[in-house]
């Protein structure tokens, strides 16, 4: 698992949100320094997540939270920005592959599951509104 750029703007915007009770996409652009275009490309997979709403106006329209951010955790945003969190790609698949012994284990398969079980508790431990109440 690697955090990427899209995951650190997901981050970005629901701070943004945390902030104010509303936000378009201009000042969560101008706010976090991201172009537009990204902005709503990751604020539509947060919106399909459920985590951010969308309402349109030109006074009451924007974007707010649908989640607290106290609730949010890391692996909310992993999960809106992939879709589900894997380390590995064949733990993704759950195909048995040609290096499983005849009873159709493998040894680095077992111990990548008992690795990402154990990344995941720890980003779903962390959550938005901790991190963002620590970096003031």
């Amino acid at each position: 698992m690697l955090l990427r750029k899209e995951h650190d703007y997901a981050i970005r915007i629901i701070r943004v949100l945390y902030h104010h009770e509303k936000a378009s996409l201009d000042l969560i652009s101008k706010t976090e320094n991201i172009s537009r275009s990204f902005v709503g490309k990751v604020a539509s997979k947060l919106r399909k997540a459920g985590l951010i709403v969308s309402k349109k106006g030109p006074s009451t329209g924007g974007y707010f939270l649908n989640v607290p951010a106290d609730e949010i955790s890391l692996y909310d945003i992993v999960c809106a920005v992939d879709g589900d969190l894997y380390i590995s790609e064949c733990l993704e698949t759950g195909e048995i592959c040609e290096r499983a012994d005849s009873d159709g284990r493998c040894s680095v398969n077992e111990r990548l599951w008992d690795l990402q079980n154990a990344i995941i508790n720890i980003v779903k431990e962390n959550k938005l509104g901790e991190i963002f109440r620590a970096s003031k």
